[in-house]
């Protein structure tokens, strides 16, 4: 499988597809093919201002609405580590079951253009807390 259609598989499980399976399962794999795929990742960078990042936005064109890189909100996931999904063109905290979460600092810009379907998400509901 290549990496889309896993992450489609991983939307589709928390979406409710394969109920009463575990992940690693519904993937058609092996508890110890799972983990060397979940080792294989990326790994979250803690702190979002050190993504080492190129061509990052001017803070001025974020001036005054929140910004992930210039001007996080104080949110219940701002200690989580953080990482670009460029696939998706936007950050997300990782909770401790793994599962990405929009970082929702993003949301106002996302607003601003019209574009705030790209804050939907698969979710184990820890955003929400």
């Amino acid at each position: 499988m290549t990496d889309d259609e896993i992450d489609d598989r991983v939307d589709e499980w928390h979406n409710g597809a394969g109920l009463g399976m575990d992940l690693h399962e519904y993937l058609g794999w092996t508890w110890e093919q799972y983990q060397e795929w979940l080792e294989g990742r990326p790994k979250p960078i803690t702190d979002p201002n050190d993504l080492g990042l190129t061509d990052v936005h001017d803070p001025m064109l974020c001036h005054g609405r929140a910004c992930v890189m210039h001007n996080p909100l104080s949110h219940s996931m701002r200690d989580w580590p953080v990482v670009w999904r460029g696939r998706y063109e936007g950050f997300e905290r990782i909770c401790e079951h793994g599962v990405g979460h929009k970082d929702p600092s993003q949301f106002a810009y996302w607003q601003e253009i019209g574009e705030e379907w790209r804050g939907m998400h698969s979710c184990d509901g820890c955003c929400a807390e």
